[in-house]
């Protein structure tokens, strides 16, 4: 009988011509997902697609509702799934009625399950991708917008041969655009930058579509090596390396390693990088960077010119040990899924990989053997901490990795993040770009943004408390507002700033900062500070944000004030 399991009921004895009774069968349903897609006022939706993907990649089935908004999809085996919705005119969704793939309910299924959504209307964005030098429409070249303040799977398009796009089905909010093809430099955003955290905003309002979002594309150089065992002759194969920029500004771009152990890495926009194995370390095999460097601050660069190749960035790698772990919702318990991982030294010297969560939040790094500090949370949808319970590197759970060992129970229990919001000015009204802005409490050490063209900032990853913020930019007086109270995971919006423009030369005396002794500041010519000071800080400094920069790494939840004589 279709859609249960099969069961028998063995030893019956039959005398003719006699009817034997009581031959009884309880047959368990399959597993199988079904339910109705509504409107939100509670009409249902026919055509509307039902995806369901099993979590450990062991499948994906899709099904379309009936005229009455039903559907079912059966022939599931046990296991956990994540299941989500869309339909042209509306935002795509996934269980339980969340927008976020990273929010979405996984489905620990066992038997029949029934699972209702209520969609809400729908934007959309489009544009056009070409090439920047010639503007020729770039024809199949992929579009990937994702929202700009959660973790999501994102959506995809293809231009076709004008070169033009759409994307559909985008939920109220603002949003990322990016575009590349083969060719071509890869992590080009829109508004003409390299780079997620350069990126523009792109806002959608269902049900209106976005338009004129366009994307010039650059040719792209690439790198090239091999990656050995430590005898520099055993060839390590299906190894992940990445090249990490070290003046753009933008994430990093892989490439993966042949059965000879042979790898190329494309799409890579002129720039100079570190190159570093990725986070799927095979066997006890750690990872490290280019020249067996170990650290980021000790590694080589290497340099990409457009078109062209840099060969014989080559690896031998060292064997190490495991540290293993998973990082769940504090409130719920449940795991949190493509949710970054970082290790340093205990100076603070970045070391790779740097993994990402699976489905049931587990994490793995392989490092070689030394002292550790691990730090969960590289994001903006929960609050990042060191291992073990702790805000503050200083604070930080010291671990010890040795050669073929596990030290396994390194879980984590984040606190959902809230945000703070708001424009920066200059004192005649015009938008200030580029302003670097920092909140700090006396819990948390801090985080902060930099403002937008049009003066706008969002300051993310921050538990609930009272902050103070402070805004610096180079050519303008600093200013600050304390207790800014954040309500995680909402985001307090309205923290705007105005600032005077500086002078062209100046002194600045009477710096306090709290448990600093006095500092004396002065500036001299157009772009030095010297401080000087018993702290660490004590030296040149760029300009007044590295300064201050510099003063929030020893001791940001001390608010700044200043006096300033003309």
């Amino acid at each position: 009988m279709t859609g249960y399991i099969s069961d028998s009921n063995d030893g019956v004895i039959v005398n003719a011509p006699n009817e034997t009774s009581g031959i009884d069968f309880y047959l368990t349903e399959l597993p199988s997902i079904s339910g109705h897609i509504y409107q939100v006022d509670g009409q249902p939706i026919s055509g509307a697609t039902i995806e369901i993907m099993r979590m450990d990649d062991e499948g994906w089935w899709e099904t379309a509702t009936e005229s009455d908004g039903s559907y079912k999809v059966t022939g599931l085996a046990t296991g956990d799934y994540k299941v989500r919705t869309f339909k042209q005119g509306f935002a795509r969704e996934y269980y339980d009625n969340v927008v976020f793939s990273n929010e979405a309910t996984i489905v620990h299924l066992t038997g029949p399950v029934d699972i209702d959504f209520y969609l809400n209307e729908g934007g959309s964005i489009s544009g056009n991708v070409h090439d920047k030098e010639s503007g020729h429409p770039i024809e199949e070249a992929h579009v990937g917008v994702r929202p700009s303040n959660h973790s999501d799977e994102g959506f995809e398009a293809i231009t076709d041969s004008n070169g033009s796009y759409i994307v559909e089905g985008l939920a109220l909010g603002n949003y990322k655009v990016t575009a590349e093809t083969s060719g071509y430099a890869m992590r080009k955003y829109y508004d003409e930058v390299y780079g997620w955290d350069n990126a523009a905003n792109v806002k959608v309002i269902p049900p209106e579509t976005t338009s004129n979002i366009n994307i010039s594309l650059e040719l792209a150089g690439s790198i090239s090596g091999f990656v050995y065992a430590s005898d520099g002759v055993t060839p390590i194969p299906n190894m992940n390396l990445i090249a990490d920029p070290t003046i753009g500004g933008f994430e990093g771009i892989g490439g993966g390693c042949g059965e000879d152990g042979s790898y190329t890495i494309t799409g890579l926009p002129p720039d100079r990088y570190t190159v570093r194995t990725g986070e799927d370390m095979p066997n006890w095999y750690a990872g490290e960077f280019y020249r067996s460097k170990y650290t980021g601050g000790t590694a080589d660069k290497v340099t990409v010119s457009a078109g062209n190749d840099t060969p014989n960035i080559n690896f031998t790698l060292e064997e190490g040990g495991w540290l293993i772990g998973h990082v769940f919702d504090e409130e719920t318990g449940e795991p949190i899924s493509g949710l970054q991982l970082g290790a340093c030294l205990t100076n603070g010297d970045g070391v790779t990989p740097a993994p990402v969560t699976s489905y049931d939040g587990s994490f793995k790094f392989v490092l070689r053997e030394g002292d550790y500090l691990i730090q969960a949370g590289h994001g903006y949808s929960y609050v990042s901490e060191w291992y073990n319970n702790s805000y503050d590197m200083e604070d930080a759970t010291i671990v010890n990795v040795t050669v073929h060992n596990e030290t396994s129970g390194m879980d984590f229990y984040l606190s959902k993040a809230g945000s703070i919001s708001g424009y920066i000015y200059s004192d005649t009204g015009e938008p200030i770009s580029d302003a670097s802005v920092y909140a700090f409490s006396d819990i948390y050490p801090g985080s902060g943004a930099n403002s937008q063209s049009d003066g706008s900032y969002i300051i993310e990853g921050l538990p609930s408390g009272n902050f103070t913020v402070q805004v610096t930019v180079t050519g303008y007086f600093s200013e600050y507002k304390p207790r800014i109270v954040v309500s995680a995971p909402d985001n307090t919006p309205g923290t705007d700033f105005t600032l005077k423009k500086m002078p062209a030369d100046f002194n600045i005396e009477g710096f306090e900062t709290g448990d600093f002794s006095k500092l004396d500041w002065k500036h001299y010519g157009d772009a030095n500070w010297t401080i000087t000071s018993s702290q660490k800080c004590s030296g040149n400094r760029p300009d007044e944000s590295a300064v201050h920069a510099c003063l929030f790494g020893l001791a940001p939840q001390v608010a700044i004030t200043r006096t300033t004589s003309l």
